[in-house]
Protein backbone atom coordinates (compact mmCIF):
# COMPACT_ATOMS: atom_id res chain seq x y z
CA UNK A 1 0.00 0.00 0.00
CA UNK A 2 1.33 3.56 -0.86
CA UNK A 3 1.50 6.33 1.79
CA UNK A 4 1.03 9.78 1.09
CA UNK A 5 4.80 10.42 0.63
CA UNK A 6 4.90 8.07 -1.91
CA UNK A 7 1.69 9.15 -3.28
CA UNK A 8 2.80 13.07 -3.22
CA UNK A 9 5.92 11.51 -5.53
CA UNK A 10 3.77 9.75 -7.87
CA UNK A 11 1.73 12.88 -8.36
CA UNK A 12 4.60 15.31 -8.46
CA UNK A 13 6.73 12.84 -10.60
CA UNK A 14 3.68 13.00 -13.19
CA UNK A 15 3.06 16.82 -13.46
CA UNK A 16 6.67 17.32 -13.91
CA UNK A 17 6.93 14.72 -16.52
CA UNK A 18 3.69 16.72 -18.14
CA UNK A 19 5.35 19.96 -18.46
CA UNK A 20 8.42 18.31 -19.58
CA UNK A 21 6.18 16.61 -22.55
CA UNK A 22 4.60 20.42 -23.06
CA UNK A 23 7.94 22.03 -23.77
CA UNK A 24 9.27 19.36 -25.93
CA UNK A 25 5.79 19.48 -27.36
CA UNK A 26 6.32 23.09 -28.04
CA UNK A 27 9.60 23.22 -29.37
CA UNK A 28 9.31 20.06 -31.46
CA UNK A 29 11.94 21.25 -33.94
CA UNK A 30 14.29 22.28 -31.80
CA UNK A 31 13.93 19.46 -28.94
CA UNK A 32 17.74 19.67 -27.69
CA UNK A 33 16.64 23.33 -26.64
CA UNK A 34 13.18 21.92 -24.86
CA UNK A 35 15.22 19.34 -22.64
CA UNK A 36 18.69 21.74 -22.03
CA UNK A 37 15.12 24.53 -20.89
CA UNK A 38 13.43 21.60 -18.39
CA UNK A 39 17.09 20.16 -16.97
CA UNK A 40 18.06 24.37 -16.50
CA UNK A 41 14.81 25.25 -14.85
CA UNK A 42 14.36 21.59 -12.87
CA UNK A 43 17.32 22.69 -11.61
CA UNK A 44 16.73 26.04 -10.45
CA UNK A 45 13.54 24.87 -8.73
CA UNK A 46 15.31 21.80 -6.77
CA UNK A 47 17.82 23.85 -5.62
CA UNK A 48 15.16 26.39 -4.85
CA UNK A 49 12.77 23.74 -2.63
CA UNK A 50 16.23 22.68 -0.95
CA UNK A 51 17.10 25.82 0.20
CA UNK A 52 13.48 26.77 0.99
CA UNK A 53 13.07 23.18 3.40
CA UNK A 54 12.90 24.78 6.43
CA UNK A 55 9.78 26.79 5.80
CA UNK A 56 8.49 24.02 3.75
CA UNK A 57 6.33 21.22 4.83
CA UNK A 58 8.10 17.92 4.93
CA UNK A 59 5.59 15.71 3.57
CA UNK A 60 4.93 17.66 0.44
CA UNK A 61 8.68 18.61 0.17
CA UNK A 62 8.96 15.19 -2.40
CA UNK A 63 6.52 16.39 -4.01
CA UNK A 64 8.10 19.15 -5.40
CA UNK A 65 11.64 17.86 -5.25
CA UNK A 66 11.80 13.72 -5.87
CA UNK A 67 8.13 14.30 -7.91
CA UNK A 68 8.07 17.13 -9.93
CA UNK A 69 11.82 17.88 -10.31
CA UNK A 70 12.59 14.22 -11.11
CA UNK A 71 10.05 13.93 -13.69
CA UNK A 72 10.91 17.02 -15.08
CA UNK A 73 14.25 16.94 -15.83
CA UNK A 74 16.22 14.08 -17.47
CA UNK A 75 19.91 13.20 -17.26
CA UNK A 76 18.60 10.23 -20.06
CA UNK A 77 17.48 12.08 -22.89
CA UNK A 78 20.24 14.68 -22.08
CA UNK A 79 22.93 11.64 -22.45
CA UNK A 80 21.12 10.34 -25.35
CA UNK A 81 21.31 13.61 -27.56
CA UNK A 82 24.72 14.40 -26.48
CA UNK A 83 25.70 10.69 -27.73
CA UNK A 84 23.56 10.96 -31.01
CA UNK A 85 25.56 14.51 -31.89
CA UNK A 86 29.01 12.56 -31.02
CA UNK A 87 27.90 9.54 -33.53
CA UNK A 88 26.83 12.12 -36.16
CA UNK A 89 30.39 13.54 -36.07
CA UNK A 90 28.96 17.08 -33.86
CA UNK A 91 31.30 17.38 -31.68
CA UNK A 92 31.40 20.93 -31.28
CA UNK A 93 27.63 20.88 -30.36
CA UNK A 94 27.87 17.99 -28.56
CA UNK A 95 30.67 19.71 -26.08
CA UNK A 96 28.39 23.16 -26.00
CA UNK A 97 25.72 21.31 -25.13
CA UNK A 98 27.27 19.14 -22.54
CA UNK A 99 29.15 22.17 -21.04
CA UNK A 100 26.53 24.69 -21.73
CA UNK A 101 23.74 22.66 -19.64
CA UNK A 102 26.35 21.78 -16.78
CA UNK A 103 27.38 25.24 -16.68
CA UNK A 104 23.45 26.44 -17.13
CA UNK A 105 22.21 24.13 -14.16
CA UNK A 106 25.32 25.05 -12.05
CA UNK A 107 24.82 29.08 -12.43
CA UNK A 108 20.70 28.67 -11.57
CA UNK A 109 20.97 26.42 -8.72
CA UNK A 110 23.14 29.07 -7.49
CA UNK A 111 21.18 31.41 -8.31
CA UNK A 112 18.01 29.82 -6.62
CA UNK A 113 20.37 29.53 -3.51
CA UNK A 114 21.27 33.39 -3.00
CA UNK A 115 17.39 34.45 -4.02
CA UNK A 116 16.03 31.90 -1.22
CA UNK A 117 18.75 32.96 1.38
CA UNK A 118 17.46 36.59 0.49
CA UNK A 119 14.03 35.65 1.04
CA UNK A 120 14.75 33.78 4.23
CA UNK A 121 16.91 36.05 5.86
CA UNK A 122 14.34 38.78 5.32
CA UNK A 123 11.51 36.73 6.76
CA UNK A 124 13.56 36.18 9.75
CA UNK A 125 13.94 39.85 10.35
CA UNK A 126 10.42 40.34 10.07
Amino acid sequence: MLNIEMKNIIKGGALGACVRWAVADMLAPGFVLAIFLCNVLGSFLFALYVDFERISRPKIKKFHTVGICGGLTTFSTFSLQVAELVSQGNFLSASLLFLGTFAACLAVAQLSFIIARRHLIKREAA
